[in-house]
């Protein structure tokens, strides 16, 4: 069972029953077993039905044609219950869940706490009361001595960023003496100590989440140290990813790709506030401005209703970054996969900025890289191209309808603009037709999860920790058809539980959680993992078979960790990266899903 537990009014309440014996196989349960639906301070049945078997050993999951669960898997279906209460289910003759609420704010505390793991990342502040239970001094803060020096690496020549040179050893070799003041602030990932412009991915989706839900968000607590200052909770965190780049700006307007240890592991022994290695910060490059510049826009545009002098300082800073990506840019001088990257985060950039300031120059630069001109054009190719983000906002734009949750100045902002329709209309198309193939992965897989795209391996930043519910529910705030919205529910199950460990994978939620995060703060200061944390979860061992730590746990696993079915491939390990590791990106898809599922209207 998902232990996050159901809103009342969620069209999908679903458990699992499954058990792999190892060697043995899988387990055939007899058909036809029934279940109860139990409330727990009466003993009470309050629902009877009959488990469905939905997954058959060797069955087909995913457009890679794996079977990610050998063995049977049975669902419990008991979506008409709709009464508040705590319940647990039960199967006649084998046992029972752990308890979980049906409750009109069991979404909302789950994103509270997803969206709090933010604050447990942060780098350049001290983390503890009044905030957190978690404690660590201030970490990477130039005052207390910490030096970044300018590298002439640029991300997109590095492995760590598009290219293929050695992340160090390239940052090393091209230090120079400057140093880069005021380089400070953003996000750790797991045992990293990185900040990169792939973290802007973060603050792009809290800000969305806020502007599709404004007045929920305005209220909307985290408990961080900017809670009594006039933005909403959501929209400062948003704003302290973004920080830390536009502190990055050079004169020139370039946007640095972030800030990188000399070294990936850190010295062992040291926590974060004792970095004893060389920092440096990457040189700037187009793609790190044009991301940046797409994303600083954004928070401009929603700055504008509650701190319009704030949303200024964006703006200027978000039109500097254009400006220099724009004189910098040069067509046709990047790989096919440089290319696309580049391209695609210029087309979102520029989409932005033309919806923040109506400057019809904008709107011709979107409308020259778009790739929907074209009404067979899809919006993700894997490994190829990426304009999700921009469909999904210009399929919204000047659309009243589409937007009755949006503020009144984000509506009357959007009502000035001129749109292309028949570009408007593929790019709303090829979204909808996206959000379909992972509609129909959330009916193939056996626990109903989905993935940020279906040919994607699981593993990584494709584990299956997270729910990858974001574009379904995107699907469904451009529709408000109820197919999406059962999907993205579908998608939270394994992830809040439901799943062979019986383990929520996000830190602080449900009776079984992580305890051992990679975080290395964590470990040299002894204390339970901060709460918030979304981990990697299980991985396909089959497809990354010659990972080290796989070949370190063999000795100690039967039968051989490669053959485990991947829905069980999940070890609660502080060194064991595929699973236990997380990046800021990768808890956003929690954030943002619970988000979606708090905020979204009630309905019968």
């Amino acid at each position: 069972m998902s232990q996050l537990g159901f809103r009342p009014d969620d069209p999908l309440k679903v458990g699992y029953l499954s058990m792999w014996l190892g060697d043995g196989g899988g387990l055939d349960y007899p058909d036809n077993l029934e279940f109860q639906l139990i409330e727990v301070q009466t003993e009470e049945a309050v629902y009877n039905g009959t488990a469905q078997q939905v997954h058959t050993p060797n069955q087909s999951e995913d457009a890679r044609d794996r079977d990610y669960t050998l063995t049977e898997v049975h669902q419990l279906d008991f979506s008409s219950v709709s009464q508040p209460g705590n319940y647990r289910l039960c199967v006649e003759g084998i046992g029972c869940s752990f308890n979980f609420p049906i409750g009109q704010n069991v979404w909302q505390e789950a994103f509270t706490t997803s969206a709090r793991g933010f604050y447990h990342q942060r780098s350049g502040i001290a983390i503890g009361a009044p905030h957190s239970e978690f404690s660590r001094p201030r970490a990477y803060h130039p005052e207390d001595g910490l030096q970044v020096y300018q590298s002439g690496a640029t991300l997109l020549e590095v492995e760590m960023g598009l290219g293929s040179l050695e992340t160090f050893s390239t940052l090393s070799s091209k230090k120079t003496e400057t140093l880069v003041p005021n380089a400070w602030g953003g996000y750790f990932d797991a045992g990293d100590r990185d900040r990169r412009t792939h973290h802007l991915s973060v603050p792009r989706g809290l800000l969305e989440l806020h502007n599709l839900f404004p007045e929920h968000f305005k209220t909307a607590s985290l408990n961080i140290p900017e809670s009594q200052n006039q933005l909403p909770d959501i929209v400062d965190e948003a704003l302290w990813s973004v920080d830390i780049f536009r502190r990055l700006h050079t004169p020139e307007g370039g946007i640095r790709g972030g800030i990188q240890a000399a070294a990936e592991i850190t010295a062992y022994g040291t926590g974060s506030w004792q970095e004893p290695q060389l920092v440096m910060a990457y040189a700037p490059d187009v793609w790190s401005s044009y991301t940046y510049a797409g994303v600083a826009a954004r928070a401009a545009f929603t700055l504008k209703s509650y701190a319009p002098e704030r949303a200024s300082t964006y703006q200027e800073s978000a039109l500097k970054a254009m400006a220099y990506a724009e004189a910098n840019y040069q067509e046709g001088t990047y790989t096919e996969e440089l290319q696309h990257h580049v391209k695609d985060q210029r087309n979102l950039a520029a989409l932005e900025l033309y919806r923040l300031t109506q400057d019809s120059q904008w709107h011709e630069l979107f409308l020259a890289t778009t790739l929907f001109n074209d009404p067979a054009a899809e919006v993700s190719v894997y490994g190829q191209q990426e304009q999700r983000d921009a469909a999904f906002l210009y399929a919204r734009l000047n659309t009243a309808e589409l937007n009755t949750t949006e503020s009144s100045e984000a509506r009357t902002n959007d009502q000035t603009l001129s749109i292309d329709e028949p570009v408007q209309e593929n790019a709303k198309n090829a979204f909808l037709r996206y959000a379909d193939t992972l509609v129909a992965l959330t009916q193939t897989s056996a626990f109903g999860w989905s993935k940020d795209h279906p040919e994607s391996p699981i593993g990584w930043g494709n584990g299956l920790g997270a729910p990858q519910g974001v574009n379904l529910l995107q699907a469904h705030a451009l529709t408000q058809n109820q197919k999406y919205l059962l999907a993205g529910i579908s998608s939270t199950q394994f992830p809040g539980g439901a799943n062979p460990d019986n383990t929520v994978l996000t830190t602080g939620l449900g009776d079984r959680s992580p305890q051992n995060t990679l975080i290395i703060d964590q470990r040299i200061t002894n204390q339970a993992p901060p709460p918030g944390i979304t981990i990697y979860g299980p991985s396909d061992l089959s497809f990354y078979n010659k990972y080290w730590t796989i070949e370190e746990i063999a000795s100690d696993t039967f039968p051989a960790p490669q053959q485990w079915p991947t829905a069980e491939n999940y070890f609660d390990i502080y060194l064991y990266p595929m699973g236990a590791e997380f990046t800021v990106d990768y808890m956003l898809l929690s954030t943002y899903t619970w988000g979606y599922l708090a905020a979204r209207p009630s309905t019968p």
